[in-house]
């Protein structure tokens, strides 16, 4: 797992022993926004107001990290494909970049349909499917093979789209924003909002949704509060990536670490919600 901390430096922790000493490692300045790992590599990538993307060897301790410039502004969501080779990255300049990794000094393929800042970017498990999410109100489907005859411009009523993801089998679409609520897509008619589900309490925006690849509980890891090197931090983490299974979707908000799941069974949903900081998260 790994997450921002103060003077946003990046903080990895071991999930299989709690005990194990963080890594840390320096962010963007002044501010990281994005962070992803590549399935199945031992790869981290970073994003932030620099405009650059990072990519992290976490295989090799103390190694400096590749860097991928192009973005004229921060960068605020990454994506990997699941073979892990293929990163799309978002900004604040309105364009989606994809780069393709097996090709080190390649130019990005530079993807525009959006008016305003592109806040989510998600894979579907084809590998090829890219969602995007803008503060423009639109949500653009991309074939990223062939973007330019095949991208599909929705409209979408929570304003601002923060979050976005695909369900294991890539038939369903959820994403949040700015509204509190989270909707659903079946992709094979995705201008029609299948399921509107909404969080608790007062409205607050959706920052992070994920899917589950499992139907198992979600049972999250403890790290001890006196190993965890957080002390006097009183705000929430504004960034938490962690590579793990848990019992989603889930949407963290801006009030406190609160996470709300939902649980899919054909066409009905049952919810309920989760502390973040409660269950552990290495937060004070």
């Amino acid at each position: 797992m790994v997450l921002i901390g103060p003077s946003d430096r990046l903080v990895l922790w071991d999930l299989r022993s709690a005990f194990a000493e963080p890594l840390e490692l320096p962010g963007h300045r002044p501010r990281t926004f994005a962070l992803a790992f590549a399935p199945g590599r031992r790869l981290l990538a970073s994003g932030g107001s620099d405009g650059a993307v990072r990519l992290w060897d976490l295989a090799r301790a103390g190694a400096l990290p590749g860097e991928l410039q192009g973005h004229r502004s921060r960068v605020t969501s990454l994506a990997f494909t699941p073979d892990g080779w293929i990163l799309a990255s978002a900004g604040a300049d309105s364009a989606v970049r994809v780069w393709n990794l097996r090709t080190p000094g390649a130019p990005p393929r530079v993807m525009r349909r959006h008016r305003g800042a592109v806040w989510a970017v998600a894979f579907a498990p084809d590998g090829h499917t890219l969602a995007s999410g803008a503060d423009d109100s639109t949500l653009v489907l991309w074939n990223t093979r062939r973007p330019a005859e095949t991208a599909r411009v929705l409209r979408d009523s929570a304003g601002w789209l923060f979050a976005l993801a695909y369900d294991p089998r890539g038939r369903w679409l959820a994403s949040g924003g700015a509204d509190g609520g989270v909707r659903v897509r079946r992709l094979e008619r995705p201008e029609q909002v299948e399921h509107a589900l909404r969080t608790e309490g007062r409205p607050r925006r959706v920052l992070s949704l994920a899917a589950s690849p499992t139907v198992g509980a979600w049972r999250p890891a403890t790290i001890p509060p006196a190993r965890c090197g957080c002390g006097g931090w009183t705000n929430p983490v504004p960034v938490v990536c962690v590579q793990a299974r848990a019992e989603l979707p889930c949407s963290h908000g801006t009030v406190g670490l609160g996470c709300w799941w939902w649980r899919a069974r054909t066409s009905a949903f049952s919810s309920g919600k989760l502390s973040l900081s409660a269950a552990g998260l290495p937060c004070c």
